[in-house]
């Protein structure tokens, strides 16, 4: 009985091994031709975020705008002004949130809402003494 245990257990172990083997060497998944537009809607609104982020850092807001069209959403002024709202609410705070107001008052989007948003302060540079 043991000993049909030891070579189950054996059998199994070389077998995840071939498996890993194969399944990442040999016939490795490869994605190709994958858009934003195929991201799930929660991963769409992190997209959406690093997009904000992105406008705030380079303000090119024809880059913005062509990163949202590649997300396929018909609906997107809508879409934004409520993803910028539920940051407002989740964190009025955060630089995310400044982010997010920014690019959607940069594309013409406005809500009672975002005025609600406090921009973060900045952090304080540290003295140097010489």
């Amino acid at each position: 009985m043991q000993r049909n245990l030891i070579v189950l257990g054996f059998g199994l172990l070389v077998g995840a091994a071939i498996g890993f083997y194969l399944g990442w060497f040999v016939l490795p998944a490869e994605l190709v031709d994958v858009s934003p537009a195929d991201l799930e809607t929660e991963f769409q609104a992190d997209y959406l975020r690093l997009i904000a982020s992105t406008y705030a850092a380079d303000q090119d807001l024809n880059a913005a705008a062509a990163r949202i069209g590649s997300l396929g959403r018909q609906d997107w002024p809508q879409w934004l002004r409520e993803e910028t709202v539920n940051q407002v609410i989740g964190d009025p705070t955060g630089a995310e949130t400044a982010h997010m107001v920014g690019l959607a008052r940069a594309m013409g989007i406005e809500s009672p809402a975002f005025d609600q948003a406090i921009p973060p302060t900045p952090a304080a540079e540290p003295e140097v003494s010489p």
